[in-house]
């Protein structure tokens, strides 16, 4: 494979090149920084041993923990000033610790691509955002790493409100309407499956009131109660329950239901 032949709709492509061919020769000193990161944190994050899914987990949240949602940046309008800062580029999440919504879907597509795993950015020109597509057991899906990660910036939180969604989720979603892939053909990247969706919260998922309180109980000694609830079921009775249950009092700070699919709803209790 030549430079000249592969697509160049990448945000960080002659990145996207190195990894493809092992040539270097194309790279900025600061592109040859982040090459070399990414393969440091190949070994850091025990990539090589894990499954394709908890390789996904672990890029991902390594993401949202390492890196801050850059809002100056986010202001900048001028595409060439846009071209000069390194948020807008994978350089953001791995080395600086800032970025915006594509330096974090660049980055989190230049790790898949060390792992074999597909992936590709997917952007929004109308909602003026960015985020990722990725397959796994030949089923694509929705993520987005950038909404998974609290602004303002919260030390060791880490969501997954928008981790493998589906194309009804995505298009119901604020800024990603009317979106492209990268791969200028969206027919053969249809995301349909659920299998993925709650695999970060089988621990938390509650079918029945009784549920409720056994998830409460659970988490009883954590800093937060996390309950992913049936959507048939009221939210003021789950959250009154988890609180009579986990024993608390006084002012709750808890964050208002979000629908985690079609099925379920998510509950955080800050105690």
């Amino acid at each position: 494979i030549q430079f000249k032949d592969i697509e160049t709709k990448g945000i960080d492509i002659k990145l996207e090149y190195a990894i493809l061919t092992g040539d270097i020769s194309l790279l900025s000193n600061n592109d040859i920084i982040v090459y070399n990161k990414i393969y440091e944190l190949i070994d850091e994050l025990h990539l090589n041993e894990k499954s394709d899914i908890d390789k996904i987990v672990a890029i991902h949240d390594y993401l949202v923990l390492n890196t801050e949602y850059d809002t100056v940046a986010a202001d900048i309008e001028s595409p060439e000033e846009q071209n000069k800062h390194s948020s807008f580029f994978a350089y953001g999440p791995l080395i600086t610790g800032k970025a915006v919504c594509s330096g974090y879907s660049s980055a989190f597509k230049l790790m898949c691509m060390t792992q074999d795993i597909e992936c590709e950015n997917i952007t929004s020109e109308e909602g003026n955002h960015g985020w990722n597509m990725v397959k796994v057991e030949d089923e694509w899906y929705h993520i987005d790493n950038t909404w998974d990660d609290p602004v303002p910036n919260v030390d060791g939180r880490v969501e997954y409100t928008h981790f493998m969604m589906t194309d009804e989720e995505v298009n119901e979603l604020e800024q990603h309407q009317n979106w492209e892939c990268e791969c200028s053909d969206i027919n053969t990247h249809n995301c349909v499956s659920n299998k993925y969706r709650l695999y970060k919260y089988n621990e938390y998922i509650c079918e029945t009131l009784e549920d409720v309180k056994v998830r409460t109980s659970e988490q009883r000694d954590r800093e937060k109660i996390t309950l992913v609830y049936n959507s048939s079921l009221d939210e003021q009775t789950i959250l009154d329950l988890a609180i009579k249950t986990a024993g608390l009092s006084g002012e709750i700070t808890y964050y208002p239901s979000n629908n985690i699919g079609n099925e379920y709803k998510i509950l955080i209790i800050i105690k």
